[in-house]
Parts: structure tokens; sequence; C-alpha cells
């Protein structure tokens, strides 16, 4: 749920930005360190050229699929789990960015081990996060522009077949800093300066650092008039209303789906080619919209 507000001065346009932080302690990765012999590391780093297809990833010609599912059905676990933590407060949160720093812990994982077990079961085709999305984020048009961008920051050196796969999902690495400066500057500059001192400051226990950073700004295929901006109520989940600015269009149609549930969802598309919309969900009086219900309907 949401409330839009007008732009009295210009068309409207849209900036979403997301970062997410994941911290996780070396345990999770199963990585041997950096004391093993050259011809072991070698010996791994050949094993994952040839397995880099598999575990993971989603097998070839079903990946688009499979992966779209799966981040969908791990989103809507996590906004389900966030909604009954903080009921009465405004959810937002990217699943995406979520999803991206578990696939570099997926990845990561020793083989046959509880973690690398776990999180192919509540996040299957990990891989394929990084390796499908990270190209297609990249985007600069006069409509749309869009980053997706991902970084590891260690205490320890990789071990070679590791850092050889996240080179692959272009993952930048680098060393653990010893003060948040370097990693909040590289946040900042990928998010164009919207996201700014993301940490305040580094734990003395912390082995690893992933990030995510999503940055998105969109131009609506067809632009809401400023005149049209008018007060309205909105009203919460649990009945109550307040006013607030709402937008309106009479001149454009939407594709528009009601739901089971009785909710009702709407695709505004940004710019004319149709490749990005935001979807808008509203549920039916005294109800919680449902993500699962909302993206696989």
């Amino acid at each position: 749920m949401g409330k839009g507000r007008g732009d009295a001065s210009e068309s409207l346009k849209v900036r979403v930005v997301l970062g997410v932080l994941g911290l996780w302690f070396v345990w999770f990765f199963g990585f041997r360190g950096t004391t093993e012999r050259s011809e072991v590391l070698q010996r791994d780093l050949e094993l994952a050229k040839e397995t880099s297809r598999v575990g993971g990833f989603c097998a070839a010609g079903r990946a688009d699929d499979e992966l779209v599912k799966s981040v969908n059905a791990f989103g809507g676990s996590v906004f389900d789990a966030l909604m009954a933590s903080n009921p009465k407060e405004n959810v937002f949160f990217s699943p995406l960015s979520i999803a991206a720093a578990l696939s570099m812990v997926r990845l990561g994982t020793t083989e046959g081990s509880a973690g690398e077990k776990e999180l192919d079961q509540f996040l299957p085709c990990a891989g394929n996060v990084l390796e499908n999305i990270t190209e297609e984020l990249q985007i600069d048009t006069e409509a749309v522009q869009t980053k997706f961008v991902n970084s590891l920051w260690m205490s320890e050196s990789l071990v070679a077949a590791y850092k050889w796969q996240m080179d692959k999902l272009s993952v930048r690495t680098a060393p653990l800093p010893t003060s948040p400066n370097p990693i909040n500057q590289w946040v900042e500059a990928q998010t164009k300066g919207l996201i700014k001192n993301l940490l305040d400051e580094l734990p003395k226990d912390t082995i690893a650092i992933l990030v995510n950073a999503v940055y998105f700004k969109g131009q609506w295929g067809s632009q809401f008039s400023a005149k049209a901006t008018e007060d309205g109520r909105f009203t919460h989940a649990d009945g109550s209303t307040e006013t607030c600015k709402m937008m309106k269009t009479f001149r454009t149609s939407f594709m528009y789906r009601k739901l089971p549930s009785g909710a009702a969802s709407v695709k505004l598309p940004y710019g004319k080619s149709g490749a990005f919309h935001a979807v808008v969900t509203l549920p039916s009086p005294g109800s919680v919209p449902s993500p699962h219900e909302a993206t696989s309907s």
C-alpha cells in the first residue's frame, strides 16, 4: 500500500532507490580459507568452471520462468513476515536485493552443507538472480534508468573458485575495510548520490559484508496531470482513514484485474516500451494485500 503525490511543476517522475545490506559469518560460506596448497586451489577453480551451471542455477531453458516464480514467492514470504512483525507500519523493501545477497551466500556454501540445502529450498535458482538480472537491469534510456550492482567485502582472501564465480557474475570483491567509508562511498556512487552513509560503523566481529544496490528512475508512460491531483481519503487496513494527495487520470486506460479475494490490481507502465510497470494492488475492505496473489494471477 502507498500514497501518491502529484508534482505541481513538471511531468511526474518516480525515483526508487533500494539498498540492502547483508552481514554473514564465515561459517555460512564454508570457505577453506587461505592455507590450502596451490594445487588444491587450482583443482577447486577448475571444478567451479565445470560446474558453474549446476547446483544453485536453474536448468537451461527454464531459468527465466523458474527465477520469476522463485523470487516472487520469496518476496511474498518476506512481505508476510514483515507485515506480521510490523502490522501498523508501512513496509518498503526490495525482495530482489535480499535475493541477490542470498545468491552470493548460496554460491559460497560448502557442497552438501545444511546451508546449501536450506537456501536451495526457499530460494531455488539462486545463481540465476545474479547471472540473469544483473545484465538485464543495466538500462539507460530517456524514460527509464536502472542499475543493479553487488559487492562482497571480506576479511580473508577469497578461495580462487569463489572469486572466479563472483568475477563472472560482475560482483565487485574487495578486502573488508577498517571503516565503513569505502563501502559507503561505493554505494553512494552506484546510486547516484541518493543513498549516503549506509553504515555508521563496522562491528568488530564482522567477517564479511554483502551489499546490493538497486537504482530505478522512471517516467510514467502516460503522464498524470498535476491539475488533476486533489485531496482524497486513504483507508488503512484497520479501517482508519487520513487525507492525502491522490493522482487522477481520465484519459488513459490501464491493464486492470480483479483478483479472487476481491482485491484489484492495476499496471501502470513506465516509458513506452512496456518493459517496466508499477503494479498497484488495492485489497478488499478490511484485508491486507497478498503479494502471492498479485504476482501469480
